[in-house]
């Protein structure tokens, strides 16, 4: 995978956001083509090196907290005219999927079974909590 199938690759996002209709499930084929896009670059092992590739073809200037999580920075690009709060939503309810090894073609099937898109975000925050809180445990020496 090189470069400008990368760039490829976002601006086909960007086409599936532009063309989304407005019906109600429209949402799940913009975040399965996200999920898909992000596997590709995953399997690859490039992620890193091409999204940073990207951004400095595109010439763009993205959060440092958007480069370190791939689903968010693949919607920060694709999807720029969305508001913050749905791109960490979808970013969120993405890496839980990815987090329970949803296979692509089961992504919407997966989010509605398991009460939509904002519940498998909470639930993706609330599971990096508790390992966030089970590092800081471990890690602190015992009292005696």
């Amino acid at each position: 995978m090189d470069i400008h199938e990368a760039q490829r690759d976002i601006n086909t996002i960007h086409a599936v956001a532009a063309g989304l209709s407005r019906r109600r499930d429209a949402v799940y084929m913009l975040l399965t083509h996200i999920y898909q896009v992000g596997h590709k670059w995953l399997k690859g092992g490039q992620a890193k090196e091409l999204r940073d590739a990207v951004i400095i073809l595109e010439e763009v200037k993205v959060d440092p907290r958007v480069k370190r999580k791939l689903f968010r920075f693949l919607i920060e690009l694709g999807c720029p005219t969305l508001e913050r709060k749905l791109r960490s939503r979808y970013a969120n309810a993405l890496s839980y999927a990815a987090s329970k090894k949803c296979p692509i073609a089961k992504l919407a099937p997966f989010l509605k079974s398991r009460g939509g898109i904002e519940k498998c975000a909470n639930r993706y925050v609330a599971q990096r909590k508790s390992v966030n809180l089970k590092r800081t445990v471990v890690d602190q020496p015992t009292r005696k």
